[in-house]
């Protein structure tokens, strides 16, 4: 598969905010163990604490991975970023199964002051329903914030524990 294009002439730094998707190597349904998903999401949250980056909400499906990030400050570069935490994620991968993880790329969007955040918190959210995994966001464990516990992300988005 081609690597997803950037936006001619954006240069993904500073205080912005980005919605991330990025697949396993031909879509292969192997982030369903907790181990191998504690890795990536380790890999990840450190990376961000390294590059400036608040991940609003992660989740971790089988066979990709949606992030919703925010740049920390001027400095904070999302090509870096992503490299470093796939390069991370990935080595650690491969040390725990000796199988390559991620497909090459990821797609990003980046949100408009007219898009709501919260649009964005639901799908991601709602991702492993819309799957068929789960019938209630609070089965799935593989979702989370370094910026909010699960019950606040549900709330911004209007959703109660049940």
């Amino acid at each position: 598969m081609a690597r997803p294009r950037r936006i001619p002439h954006y240069d993904y730094t500073g205080v912005q905010r980005y919605f991330i998707t990025t697949c396993t190597l031909d879509r292969t349904p192997c982030c369903t163990d907790q181990a191998v998903v504690g890795l990536i999401v380790d890999a990840f949250l450190q990376t961000a604490t390294e590059h400036a980056f608040t991940i609003v909400v992660y989740c971790v499906m089988p066979d990709h991975i949606h992030l919703l990030l925010d740049g920390d400050h001027d400095g904070a570069d999302l090509k870096t970023f992503m490299k470093v935490a796939k390069q991370r994620a990935g080595f650690q991968f491969k040390k725990h199964t000796g199988r390559r993880l991620w497909q090459e790329g990821y797609y990003e969007h980046v949100l408009r002051d007219v898009e709501k955040t919260e649009d964005v918190i639901r799908y991601i959210i709602n991702n492993p329903i819309r799957k068929g995994l789960v019938a209630n966001p609070l089965d799935y464990p593989y979702w989370g914030s370094t910026r909010f516990s699960r019950e606040e992300l549900l709330h911004s988005i209007g959703l109660r524990r049940t």
